[in-house]
């Protein structure tokens, strides 16, 4: 059986430096809330059980959602704020875009009854600003073939040798042109099973050691040990631009 691939986070090649603008954060980000449905559903049901009532409070007094960084622009809605503090408290879930998220979620369950029936997650994202790269057209010309003079063979080698070098200067400038905006090259590669540790550590409050013996009694093959889970769990948290990692047990 052919091994699964494993897709690509973002659709390009470079992505921002910002987490708060970069595709390949923002596509890891919305494969981590997935495994948070799929491993720890509470996640979502508390967020319904215990903030929503709230939201849909205020929003009947007459509130409006901003939606440009809509938790550091919630304005004088205390007992919003502290509701989601609290919240967050109980999963380790406090981070400033995560709260976005869930202020974006909460207006979607509020105007989309069925997604408040599934708890699905918003499937909007913040504004993007992409950087500009334009280091011109790929333009290319050549010699025309004499025929009288030089054979199909030797005029198409040549051809082909100026058209490769073109292309090979082509890339390099506009790499230089993306890099010198600010640009970083796209992961190419990631273990989904480190998201899955992290969301089982830092928002399930398991430790390291007992989602490696999780791990051994699923007997999902080889299975690794506590320190290599804790590497994993690190790893997912650089992937999706998480700073505050709690402290293990």
């Amino acid at each position: 059986m052919a091994k699964r691939k494993i897709p690509r986070l973002a659709y390009g090649e470079y992505v921002s430096s910002d987490p708060k603008h970069s595709d390949d954060v923002w596509h890891a980000r919305r494969r981590m809330i997935e495994i948070v449905r799929r491993v720890h559903p509470i996640f979502f049901q508390r967020l319904m059980a215990d903030v929503f009532p709230i939201f849909n409070q205020i929003t009947e007094a007459g509130f409006h959602l901003d939606p440009l960084n809509p938790y550091a622009r919630l304005k004088n809605q205390h007992e919003l704020k502290n509701a989601i503090l609290k919240w967050a408290t109980e999963f380790n879930a406090g981070a400033d875009w995560l709260f976005d998220d869930v202020l974006r979620t909460l207006s979607y369950w509020l105007n989309n009854p069925e997604a408040r029936v599934s708890l699905k997650w918003t499937p909007l994202r913040g504004v993007v600003n992409l950087a500009a790269v334009n280091p011109g057209a790929f333009d290319f010309c050549y010699e025309p073939w004499d025929v009288q003079r030089v054979r199909w063979a030797s005029y198409i080698k040549s051809l082909r040798e100026r058209f490769e070098k073109a292309i090979s200067e082509y890339e390099t400038k506009t790499r230089e042109v993306a890099e010198s905006q600010g640009l970083v090259r796209a992961r190419r590669q990631y273990n989904p099973a480190n998201l899955e540790w992290f969301v089982r550590y830092q928002f399930a409050g398991m430790s390291s050691k007992k989602i490696a013996d999780r791990l051994a009694a699923e007997d999902k093959g080889r299975v690794p040990d506590d320190s290599s889970v804790l590497k994993g769990v690190k790893a997912a948290a650089r992937l999706i631009g998480w700073d505050n990692l709690r402290n293990q047990d």
